[in-house]
């Protein structure tokens, strides 16, 4: 399975990378959200995994512009945010995201969360 990682902290896309491949996930990060959809068209992820805040566009609008995409929309993604409140959680769900992490992202839930969705996608 490939995982897509879009975080602007280069730290969080690097944690991300290592724990994906110590479970075994095909990884590609990215730390800059203009080249998004330029990568998801290139490698072709099975999850992308977005963060919610960074400077120059928010997570939320990059996640409804993968949504409203014909060629994109099958792909689940995942949030993380520092953010988890209620009502961002409840945000990010109505918009087509499959699930929010709060970070900082162990590795144990990071783990759980995406056999989970691994195995609905297989089903």
């Amino acid at each position: 399975m490939k995982i897509l990682a879009l975080d602007d902290d280069i730290a969080m896309t690097n944690l991300i990378k290592a724990y994906a491949k110590k479970l075994n996930y095909s990884v590609e990060v990215i730390n800059n959200p203009d080249k998004l959809l330029e990568k998801i068209a290139r490698f072709n992820p099975d999850l992308i995994i977005l963060d919610l805040m960074m400077p120059k566009k928010d997570g939320l609008s990059l996640l409804k512009s993968i949504k409203e995409m014909e060629l994109f929309k099958h792909i689940p993604v995942l949030i993380i945010s520092a953010r988890a409140n209620r009502s961002t959680i409840l945000s990010c769900l109505s918009a087509g995201a499959i699930g929010f992490l709060p970070k900082p992202i162990g590795l144990d839930l990071l783990s759980k969360r995406l056999h989970d969705i691994f195995d609905e996608k297989e089903s």
